[in-house]
């Protein structure tokens, strides 16, 4: 059994790649062919969200993965938010994108570079280009275009519950939330059995469906964090982030 899911896990993945491809070579050029360039962005952001939807569907449907979603009334028409998550596999951005509509997200270096993603990448994503000014400035240009931003403060996938690795929060998403004076909206995620850690292959999957159970909290505003300073609303800010997600 075992090794089916491990086929079909690999299935799945060679689809995300042929249609990351795809979309990016062959839908993303004629998008910004017919779409004026106003709505361009838009489009291509949502087309992700649709694509990665259909993966998500593909995943449950091979019984790789079960995502129930808590709470989903708060995401409708969803704008101009920050959105925290905890991260504790490979495949939680996917999940996030094709639940939270009009969405960005900090992209890694090396994925722009990705021959199957990269146009997908550059043209929609906020590269991590190792400034982290130039990374706020753009997710703070998106939220102010009504996108919302999502972001991991943890930077990357969540250890096993058995370690000892102290929990340290990057405090990014409360920068980007104080400068562009948007509320923040927390999202956890759980999975059981956990697979796609950072220490497990990818390909390397359980003998039992991962069910997600993925719950949206309610939301935290900076202005109810009025401190003597923008360094202690921050750091207020990501303590109240621990509180609710960790």
């Amino acid at each position: 059994m075992r090794y089916i899911r491990s086929f079909f896990t690999v299935f799945c993945f060679a689809i995300f790649g042929i249609g990351g491809f795809l979309i990016g070579t062959v839908i993303f050029p004629l998008t910004l062919l017919i779409v004026p360039k106003k709505n361009q962005r838009y489009v291509l952001i949502n087309t992700v969200h649709y694509s990665w939807k259909i993966f998500v569907f593909v995943m449950s449907f091979f019984r790789l993965i079960k995502v129930k979603v808590e709470n989903k009334e708060k995401i409708k028409n969803l704008k101009g938010r920050v959105v925290v998550a905890n991260h504790p596999s490979l495949i939680d951005i996917v999940l996030l994108i094709s639940i939270v509509p009009n969405s960005v997200c900090i992209v890694k270096g090396k994925l722009a570079n990705n021959f199957f993603i990269k146009h997908i990448i550059r043209k929609i994503y906020i590269v991590n280009n190792f400034d982290p000014s130039v990374v706020l400035n753009d997710a703070v240009k998106a939220i102010n275009e009504g996108y919302n931003f999502i972001i991991f403060p943890e930077g990357t996938r969540s250890p096993l519950e058995n370690t000892n690795q102290e929990l340290k929060l990057h405090r990014g998403f409360a920068q980007a939330s104080l400068r562009a004076k948007a509320p923040i909206l927390p999202i956890k995620i759980f999975n059981s059995p956990r697979v796609l850690t950072k220490s497990q292959k990818w390909y390397k999957v359980g003998s039992k469906r991962t069910n997600f159970i993925i719950t949206i909290l309610n939301e935290i505003f900076p202005s109810n964090f009025d401190e003597s300073s923008h360094y202690i609303q921050a750091v207020r800010l990501t303590e109240e982030i621990e509180r609710v997600l960790f």
